[in-house]
């Protein structure tokens, strides 16, 4: 075996007849191998199809699904690694049909990767206005390589600058965003063709998520996807559009927004006013909307038109004892109304009801 140097010595004719048997038996049975040898054929991958790209203010981002079949179309147990092959040519001399100057390939190791897994591959400090065309292969037993998967390629450019002036409206159920556009690279050059942006959102500790990217030179989005009460980060990324590619820039600053609850109860129908001896006993039905938190009950007289408001209840109570109302002149009358109000913060009231009337006593 390679690396190891072995010696005999005479050891007479008894041990020199063991010897050879022992050499006819090794010669037959092979050197330490106990199963038939695998030809290489037979654990080569099924080429990726798959191979696709994405670029942001760092560099290329390479992903593909490592492949769950052998090229003769059995299944893969166990993959040994990934070869990344990269081309660069200066974006002058690039011409369309030239073979691209594939040099020696990156070897990835498979640990933890298990057939149909995303692998992911990632290729920084890129030189501005050169083509760039990556491939993969898959490794199997005994390093066997699949055939070339399919190539991607683009032109790197310096990355846009991150958008300024983000600013967030809150609404209900919704948060607004808007920002200035973006027109010039991070090193100040202007960006001739059409940009987009890349909105990214987190809410508590999560990490921001990319939750939706705009049509190009559109420079506000609104947010449909929130919860009342719950607050949100929100950056914004600038995204160079040329042709299919899509290169983004870094993150702005980030801003915070809390959609809230604006929308009143509807008032409640049917308010009854009844005079008894401790006073006017007011009733109503209750609401049949789910987020009232109670009710506030207002008075006024014919002579003096403003309402004042006399009290609140808890939601679960339908009725107001107005234990002290005023002693009315001839011809006076009291009107009593009764709004609703939900439980957000601060409380939605909504309109009063239709006013129940008495006259004077």
């Amino acid at each position: 075996m390679s690396g190891e140097k072995r010696t005999c010595r005479a050891i007479g004719p008894v041990a020199n007849r063991l010897l050879a048997l022992g050499l006819l038996l090794l010669a037959a049975t092979g050197c330490g191998v106990k199963n038939d040898p695998v030809p290489p054929h037979t654990v080569v991958p099924a080429p990726v199809a798959d191979l696709r790209y994405s670029l942001d203010e760092k560099g290329v981002t390479l992903r593909w699904t490592a492949p769950r079949k052998l090229a003769d179309g059995g299944r893969v147990k166990t993959l040994q690694g990934f070869e990344v092959l990269r081309a660069v040519v200066e974006e002058d001399e690039a011409c369309p049909g030239c073979p691209l100057p594939f040099g020696e390939p990156q070897v990835l190791a498979a640990t933890g990767v298990l057939p149909g897994d995303t692998v992911q591959y990632s290729g920084t400090l890129l030189r501005p206005r050169h083509l760039y065309a990556y491939k993969v292969r898959s490794l199997g037993g005994w390093r066997a390589a699949s055939r070339d998967s399919n190539v991607v390629s683009f032109v790197w450019q310096t990355p846009p600058a991150p958008p300024a002036a983000l600013k967030v409206t809150e609404g209900d159920g919704r948060l607004v965003l808007a920002w200035s556009p973006e027109a010039h690279t991070l090193d100040g050059e202007p960006i001739s063709g059409p940009v987009a942006y890349r909105i990214h959102r987190r809410s508590g500790q999560e990490d921001f998520q990319l939750l939706a990217e705009t049509a190009a030179g559109t420079t506000e989005y609104t947010d449909q996807t929130v919860t009342n009460g719950v607050a949100y980060d929100y950056q914004v990324r600038a995204v160079r559009l040329a042709g299919e590619t899509r290169q983004a820039g870094g993150p702005g600053d980030a801003v915070s927004g809390t959609p809230r609850d604006l929308t009143a109860p509807a008032p409640p129908v049917g308010l009854v006013a009844v005079r008894e001896e401790g006073g006017v006993l007011l009733s109503w039905p209750a609401s049949t909307e789910r987020d009232v938190a109670g009710y506030r009950v207002y008075r006024r007289s014919l002579l003096n038109p403003g309402f004042v408001l006399l009290g609140e209840t808890a939601a679960s109570a339908t009725r107001y004892l107005d234990k002290k109302p005023p002693r009315l002149l001839a011809h006076d009358r009291l009107y009593y109304a009764v709004s609703a109000v939900d439980g957000a913060s601060p409380p939605n009231e909504g309109e009063r009801s239709r006013e129940a009337g008495l006259r004077s006593d």
